[in-house]
Parts: C-alpha cells; sequence; structure tokens
C-alpha cells in the first residue's frame, strides 16, 4: 500500500521463489554468454545431461544438447542474432530426426537476459515435446476413426431405410412381370410400386431436412386416420408373416393436423416397424388414434420383449441400435423424432423389460376450418 514500508529481504525472498520456479519447471533452462557456454542451469538440464553445475559451466551447450537440434535450429547464428541486435526471438517449433531414426519434437526460445552489471547474457528455453505432439496425433487419428466409423454407419442406416420401401415397389413390379393378375391386382401392385418410390423419397427429403440449408416443404391439412391406415398398409403382410395381430382404432370424428404428409407416414411406419421386429414369434400390435385436448395422439403399443431403462433414452439417438448387423441401423426413429418436433409435436417412448413398448406421437390439432373433412380421410372399423 502507498507509504508501506518494504520489509528487508523482500528482494532475497523474490528471488528464492524465482529459482524455486525455475527449478521445478519441466523444461530446460540455461544461461549463456556470447559464445553460447553456460553460465547457469536448472535442475531439469543438469538431470538430463547428468552432470552438475559445476561441471558444466563455462563450458558450450551445443556439445550437451541434441546435435540435429542445434543444426537444424541454427542455434548458434541465432544467438549471435540476438546480440548483435538485442532483440529477442519468438518460441519456436523444430523437429529432426533422432540416433534411433525416430522423430524429435522440440520447443524452445531465446532471450536477451542481461541483468546489470553480469555482463551479456541469453536466456535459452528448451522443451522437449515429443510425447505430447504423439499423444495429439494419436487422439486426432482416433477422432479421424471415428468420423470413418461414422459416416459408415450413417450409409448403412440410410441404406437399411431405403431398403425397405424399395424392396417392396420391388416385390410388387416382379408380380407385374410374372402376370396372370386380375386388373384390380395389377392396379394394386402399381400402386405399391409409385408407393415405394416415393416413400424412398421421402426418407432422403426427411435427411436433407437434417440440414440447415433444406428449403422448407408446403403442409397441408392432413387426416391423422388417414396416416395411420396408410403407415399400417407397409407392415401388414410383414406382420401377418410373423404371426402379429394388427389391431387398429381411430376416432369417428375426424382430426386433422397440418403437415408434411410424406414426412409424418414415414415417422409413423418407423414407429409401427420396430414394433413388428420386436416380436419376432408373433403378438398383438396396437394402433389407436385419439383426440386428448387440443392433441392428436397416435399411440403405437407391442406385446414384445421391451426395452431396458438405458435403452430406452438412447432410442432416438441417431444409430444407434440394438439388433445385429443387417437389420435397423438405427436410423428410423432418429428421423420419426426429427419429424414430430419439426411438426410441433412430441415423440415418447415407455418401456420395459417384458412388458412391450409404447410409442406416443402427439400432434397439434389443425384450426378449425368450418367442418370440412381434411383430405384423404377415412374412417377405419
Amino acid at each position: 500500500m502507498p507509504g508501506e514500508a518494504v520489509e528487508p529481504g523482500m528482494s532475497a525472498s523474490r528471488g528464492d521463489l524465482l529459482d524455486v520456479v525455475l527449478e521445478a519447471l519441466p523444461a530446460s533452462i540455461l544461461v549463456l554468454d556470447r559464445g553460447g557456454r553456460i553460465v547457469m542451469a536448472n535442475r531439469h538440464f543438469l538431470g538430463h545431461v547428468g552432470r552438475t553445475l559445476r561441471e558444466v559451466s563455462g563450458l558450450s551447450a551445443w556439445d550437451h544438447l541434441p546435435r540435429a537440434l542445434v543444426e537444424v535450429a541454427r542455434l548458434s547464428e541465432k544467438l549471435d542474432a540476438l546480440f548483435r541486435t538485442g532483440a529477442s526471438l519468438p518460441g519456436e517449433r523444430v523437429s529432426f530426426r533422432g540416433p534411433a531414426l525416430s522423430t524429435r519434437i522440440f520447443w524452445y526460445r531465446l532471450v536477451r537476459a542481461s541483468p546489470a552489471g553480469s555482463g551479456d547474457r541469453a536466456l535459452l528455453i528448451l522443451d522437449d515435446v515429443t510425447a505430447q505432439e504423439r499423444a495429439s496425433q494419436d487422439v486426432r487419428q482416433a477422432l479421424r476413426a471415428q468420423r470413418l466409423a461414422a459416416l459408415g454407419g450413417f450409409v448403412a442406416g440410410v441404406a437399411h431405410e431405403l431398403r425397405n420401401p424399395l424392396a417392396i415397389a420391388s416385390s410388387a413390379a416382379q408380380l407385374l412381370e410374372d402376370g396372370g393378375l386380375s386388373p384390380e391386382e395389377e392396379a394394386a401392385c402399381l400402386r405399391r410400386v409409385r408407393i415405394g418410390i416415393l416413400r424412398a423419397d421421402s426418407i432422403i427429403q426427411a435427411l436433407a431436412g437434417l440440414t440447415p440449408r433444406s428449403a422448407p416443404q408446403q403442409r397441408e391439412r392432413l387426416s391423422v386416420a388417414a396416416l395411420l391406415v396408410a403407415s399400417c398398409s407397409w407392415v401388414e403382410e410383414m406382420a401377418v408373416d410373423q404371426g402379429i395381430r394388427l389391431i387398429r382404432s381411430v376416432p369417428q370424428e375426424p382430426l386433422a393436423v397440418e403437415g408434411i404428409r410424406d414426412s409424418l407416414e414415414q415417422a409413423v411406419f418407423a414407429l409401427l416397424l420396430n414394433a413388428v421386429q420386436a416380436m419376432p414369434r408373433g403378438g398383438d400390435l396396437r394402433a389407436t388414434v385419439r383426440e386428448e385436448g387440443a392433441e392428436a395422439v397416435i399411440r403405437v403399443e407391442d406385446s414384445g420383449h421391451g426395452i431396458a431403462p438405458d435403452v430406452v433414452e438412447r432410442v432416438f439417438d441417431p444409430f444407434f441400435t440394438t439388433r445385429p448387423p443387417g437389420e435397423n441401423q438405427g436410423l428410423g426413429l432418429s428421423l420419426a423424432y426429427a419429424a414430430v418436433t419439426g411438426h410441433g409435436g412430441t415423440l415418447t417412448v415407455e418401456s420395459g423389460p417384458g412388458r412391450g413398448t409404447v410409442a406416443t406421437v402427439r400432434l397439434p390439432l389443425a384450426p378449425d376450418d368450418g367442418g370440412a373433412a381434411p383430405g384423404s380421410g377415412e374412417s377405419v372399423p
């Protein structure tokens, strides 16, 4: 504080503290004269060369450092330039081949340090950062491997999601090629081919919707019952093959939401597909629509093996799946979640081992338009 006397020994105490700091630093610190001879050196340097300060004082520092380091960094030339210009050099990083042909990396700095009455002196700071650089390189390689693995998972996930609608379209096209169908059957097959292609396109559009540059799509007034019926039609054959009883229930009064048809149908389809895949030996799959307040609620419930609590927390993570390779790659539910939340709704999953799974979609109802039924409305018994 102003006017306060400085206690005797304060300068000495600061000098002792500085000595302690220099001795504790994990880097070599040398005080050199104009000829590059050692005036002082800290414990780190002395421990590295295996000699005492008395033994190295007055000797050339260049004889006690790696020759390749001295030559590559041109330490002698830079020391001369430092005394000639008086300007300290910024820190530099230098790499060279060691005796075992392994690369070594040092960081060094030369600083003018000439206290009054001590003559011309320079401070050389040397730090062997080889281990840190190699660790950093290992981290970069690990991150690169993770990115490649994520890319591989993304490609596998997209391929799986596209395989389902394309397989349905392909099977319908094969039936048309085989012939022998009635006009009604031909029309149904053509419709499945067209819907399969549109479904694949909607998946691509959903993926594009995850990027900030995607253009907004036009929304329309949609019947929630029709969305459920269309989505159920995609899993009916699979459900029958696995001995699953598909039970649908929708209210008589039409419920409408505003949204993108393909996006919402794909979201509901993903929930139904997961439910079917959870019951390989059969069971009950209930798909219902009801109104709760200002929301339309779509509920998909299966009687499968259920999901452990720690897994439920991650079901919406992209590419997270508990199924073996070649099956669901964990992209469908993440896209479903993005689609539902993108429509201002919510998607939740409740489950437990041995008690099945319930997925619930809540979407805001569309404003009343005077009683007109939404497009493609359908009553399902």
